[in-house]
């Protein structure tokens, strides 16, 4: 293209860095995505720390988990709501990681349990106790392991769950 005086077009070329390259473990003159692998081993090694430590780490979670509880089934009012949020943001931590390290059956129960508690309004002692039965589920297949998370008992236990949760969420008309 042509300018004003009939001389050519000037193309100017911006080189600009690739940052998403860069994010991913790309350095600038490398491949896309390369990771250094020593970076990936020491990742991969940090990770099965993690996940040998976790069964030790959500046993706090589940103590703190087990004073809520207390503290919801004696309290009432903003008090008992409280705790319940507390539960809930809990539940959604044990969730998360519990997944990632191989707990499948823990983190159906602690989903289970945040979904439970997303509405913690209004909640009778029946649903509080809803709660525990979620609480000492997870504690039962912690402990037990990760070959402790299947079978007819862990099916049976979800299932009493999800009616107990059914009938209480038709009474509060959910």
């Amino acid at each position: 293209m042509a300018d004003q005086n009939g001389n050519g077009a000037k193309v100017r070329y911006i080189h600009r860095p690739n940052t998403l390259k860069m994010k991913v473990g790309g350095a600038p003159d490398s491949e896309a995505g390369m990771v250094d692998p020593v970076d990936l081993e020491r990742a991969r090694n940090a990770v099965r720390e993690m996940a040998e430590t976790y069964p030790a780490e959500v046993e706090g979670q589940l103590q703190k988990l087990q004073e809520l509880y207390e503290a919801a089934a004696s309290g009432s009012g903003s008090d008992r709501y409280d705790a319940l949020v507390e539960i809930r943001d809990i539940a959604h931590e044990i969730r998360g990681v519990a997944g990632t390290f191989g707990y499948a059956g823990c983190a159906k129960f602690a989903t289970s349990l945040f979904d439970f508690t997303r509405s913690p309004d209004s909640f009778s002692d029946a649903h509080v106790m809803v709660v525990k039965i979620h609480v000492d589920a997870i504690r039962v297949l912690l402990r037990g392991g990760r070959s402790a998370e299947t079978g007819p008992e862990i099916t049976e236990l979800t299932n009493s769950l999800k009616l107990a949760i059914s009938r209480l969420s038709t009474r509060r008309g959910r």
